[in-house]
């Protein structure tokens, strides 16, 4: 089994396709995603709770680097949405301390995402 641990900002979709090829999954649940239940999976071995990114963008990057620095190998992020990709963009380089993700630059993102 593989030791990195990917980080799921996002919905069940994302959480199966990982958990299934044997990658070891934590469910990143905001109050806003607590409805979606995506922590009572059967592919997610740790479920973290933060602050909305939307309400306290501070608290939950605080609570997001808490979390990744607490591993022994960065965790890779996964966003399934234009919410959570803006979020992760805007604060790339604190998330980048602790996280790998591939995002493009932060002007491209911010273009791809007005629609």
């Amino acid at each position: 089994m593989n030791s990195t641990i990917a980080c799921v900002m996002g919905g069940l979709s994302v959480i199966r396709t990982l958990g299934r090829d044997g990658i070891p999954v934590a469910s990143i649940v905001t109050p806003e995603k607590k409805k979606e239940q995506t922590a009572y999976s059967r592919y997610v071995h740790r479920t973290l709770n933060v602050p909305s990114a939307l309400t306290d963008p501070a608290g939950a990057v605080a609570e997001l680097v808490r979390f990744g620095s607490s591993l022994p190998d960065k965790p890779v992020l996964f966003a399934d949405n234009d919410d959570d990709l803006l979020f992760v963009s805007r604060n790339r380089d604190q998330l980048s301390s602790c996280f790998r993700f591939a995002l493009p630059s932060p002007e491209l993102l911010e273009d791809l995402v007005d629609k």
